[in-house]
């Protein structure tokens, strides 16, 4: 082969090489979640609302869309701080598939104080518990907060333990 192929070809390969880590780059980044799996439900911690949305690869659930939350982020809003919810794809709501927690820590962290960050948790955790208990607050309440209460301090020495918070 000729130099100059040899040259052209090498340079055609490094573009492409430098192509696929310029879109591999926009993708991760697109997708800057963090999913953390508990016994009974999953942890799901993003920079936006969008980012619930990327972790199930849905445009739409419980009544919101990614649509949504790019509109309202673009008029410099947070559309969702925290959610506490089933399985998008759980239609029966039976939990068979884990349900989740997310947290919108650039929210939080923008808007909140620490205080109100706590607040916020244990918050999102007994909407989790009312989910775990099947509404059965004459029978479980204590049992719930109870429960709550510890998720709640599991989820924030993990935010102090990974510094997002």
């Amino acid at each position: 082969m000729n130099r100059n192929v040899i040259i052209e070809i090498i340079v055609v390969v490094l573009m492409l090489s430098l192509l696929i880590l310029l879109v591999t780059h926009k993708k991760k980044s697109v997708f800057d979640y963090k999913t953390y799996n508990y016994e009974k439900y999953d942890l799901i911690l993003g920079k936006d609302a969008c980012q619930v949305f990327y972790a199930y690869r849905v445009s739409e659930m419980h009544g919101l869309s990614v649509e949504g939350a790019k509109k309202r982020i673009s008029q410099g809003g947070s559309y969702i701080d925290g959610l506490s919810n089933y399985h998008p794809k759980d239609k029966k709501l039976d939990m068979k598939l884990k349900p989740f927690i997310f947290l919108n820590l650039g929210s939080l962290n923008k808007n909140y104080s620490l205080d109100e960050i706590h607040t916020a948790v244990m918050h999102e955790t007994m909407h989790m518990a009312i989910k775990c208990f099947n509404y059965d607050l004459e029978n479980h309440e204590e049992d719930m907060i109870t429960w709550a209460e510890s998720e709640a301090n599991k989820i924030i020495k993990l935010l102090n333990k990974e510094k997002y918070i």
